[in-house]
């Protein structure tokens, strides 16, 4: 797994373009490494200048990240969308930690070696935080779960992964299922 990018960068530079610096990120709610902020894809390199050859020439960049496991919210954590009320504040309070919620928009996390579309990568990133891409990892995983045993004994406590838009964390079923005492919570994709 690659170490997470930090803020200011730089990037890797390429051919005869030096490394740059990259502009303040959206990503300002997520700090690493006491206080730095993380680089997320989409986030633009400053335009860096070519000092050599007949034709000088300038271009900015952009990080493209290399996976999309890991996403940084850009703004205040999700919500309850408002709800009606009963009157009765007991439920009330059920339902409005049941209730759907309006999820943050996210960017996707910047890592070490991610491309900055013009030749360069990200070349700082966090001595301590590494972002998980997915992929091959998940296999790795998986088979090494599934020989221990463990994908049984976690399912036997009704630990359960889920993707996808509207998975929840807590409990079986889930709002409209009948199973009372569900502490589901909508997670923001």
């Amino acid at each position: 797994m690659p170490a997470a990018s930090l803020q200011p960068g730089p990037c890797s530079g390429h051919a005869c373009w030096p490394p740059f610096a990259f502009q303040k990120s959206l990503v300002t709610n997520v700090k690493l490494n006491k206080g730095i902020f993380p680089l997320a894809g989409g986030d633009v390199r400053l335009p860096h200048c070519k000092p050599c050859g007949k034709n000088p020439a300038c271009h900015p960049g952009a990080v493209a990240p290399s996976g999309t496991t890991v996403l940084y919210g850009l703004g205040p954590p999700s919500i309850p969308i408002p709800t009606t009320k009963t009157g009765d504040p007991e439920t009330d309070a059920i339902i409005t930690a049941l209730a759907p919620k309006y999820c943050p928009a996210v960017k996707p996390a910047s890592a070490i070696a991610d491309s900055v579309g013009c030749g360069s990568v990200v070349a700082m990133g966090s001595p301590t935080v590494l972002v998980y891409n997915g992929g091959a990892a998940v296999a790795a995983l998986s088979a090494l779960a599934a020989a221990a045993g463990l994908a049984a004994g976690l399912a036997g406590i009704g630990i359960g992964i889920t993707s996808g838009s509207g998975s929840t964390i807590g409990g079986e079923g889930g709002r409209g299922t009948g199973s009372p005492g569900d502490n589901s919570v909508q997670i923001c994709d």
